[in-house]
This record gives structure tokens, C-alpha cells and sequence, in this order.
């Protein structure tokens, strides 16, 4: 996930990207596990200015269906990993089921990666695995302990009146029949 990529050192926003776009001087995209045209975050009109659009998802979306090429992305319960909940504490996730493309997406990059001569041995799970056991003794030692502020007044608390009339008889006649 997002946060998880950011403890790894990749912190890009795209922001860069967007306006290389619009300027036409980005010349191809790869986009993984987004919908940039469904959400609204690009117009179709732009990623068709790019000579090459590759898209990674599981499902057919607007921004893949502009794609000069389509890899079949796994869903959650396809890999084995972690990702990073929102209290930032790591959790292990296993496959349930095999990838319906074949490969899972670790093993997609892997592959791009290998075509194209990078290596990525500090991106392989057992790196990254090492990684985040680095970034999970940093979050311990500056653990945090939330607090809970009650407010002053205790006009949040009083009870709201019925609003709906079926409820309200329902629940006149509970009293009346001392069931309240």
C-alpha cells in the first residue's frame, strides 16, 4: 500500500508526471492498481497523448481500456505480503487463491524489470520483509499513545429525540406495558 511504499524510499506523487503529461513531453505511462480516468484525476483525452500506455489491474477499467497493453494484476486474496493499516502496524497477508493471470504482482514487475535489465533484489520480499522490520522497531520506539478529550459539555450526550412516528409508538407502548 501507499504507506508502505513510502517507508521503502518511493515517495513520488506524480504530480511531475501529470504535468510532463499535459506539457507532452512524457512520452509513456505504466500505471499499476489505479483508475486515473475513473476517478477524474486524467482526462482520456491526455493519457492518449502518450506513445505508450501500459496498465497492471484486475479489472477492466476506463483508464485500461485506453491501454496499448493490459497486465492481469492479482487482487488481495491472490498474494502472500504485508501492508500497513492505519494504527502503522505490519500485517501478514497469505494467498487463498492462485492468480487468475498466472503470475502475481510481484512477479509481473520482476519480470518487466528482468526485460529490461534493473535489478530489484532490495524490492524481492525478503528485502522488503527486512525493510519493514527496521520500520516496524522505528514506529515502536516512537509509539505514540493516543488519548481520548472528552468534551466540556455533555450536550453530546443526551439522547435525540424520536423522529420516526412508527418508532415512537413502538416505543410509547413499551412503556405503557412497562417493557422499557
Amino acid at each position: 500500500n501507499h504507506l508502505g511504499l513510502w517507508n521503502l524510499g518511493i515517495t513520488a506523487c506524480g504530480c511531475k508526471q501529470i504535468e510532463a503529461l499535459q506539457q507532452g513531453t512524457l512520452k509513456g505511462m505504466f500505471i499499476f492498481g489505479e483508475d486515473p480516468v475513473g476517478a477524474g484525476s486524467l482526462s482520456a483525452e491526455e493519457l492518449k497523448q502518450t506513445e505508450l500506455l501500459v496498465v497492471t489491474t484486475p479489472f477492466m477499467t476506463a483508464t485500461a481500456e485506453l491501454a496499448d497493453v493490459i497486465f492481469p494484476a492479482s487482487i488481495p486474496v491472490e498474494v502472500n505480503g504485508t501492508y500497513i493499516g492505519a494504527d502503522r502496524k505490519v500485517r501478514q497477508v497469505s494467498s487463498v487463491l492462485n492468480p487468475a493471470g498466472g503470475k502475481n504482482n510481484e512477479e509481473i514487475i520482476s519480470d518487466l524489470a528482468g526485460a529490461m535489465s534493473v535489478n530489484l533484489a532490495d524490492y524481492k520480499s525478503g528485502a522488503v520483509n527486512d525493510s519493514i522490520a527496521a520500520a516496524e522497531q522505528a514506529i515502536a520506539m516512537a509509539q505514540l499513545t493516543p488519548q481520548l478529550l472528552m468534551p466540556d459539555c455533555t450536550e453530546l450526550f443526551q439522547p435525540a429525540p424520536i423522529q420516526n412516528p412508527a418508532l415512537r409508538k413502538f416505543n410509547d407502548k413499551l412503556s405503557r406495558e412497562g417493557l422499557k
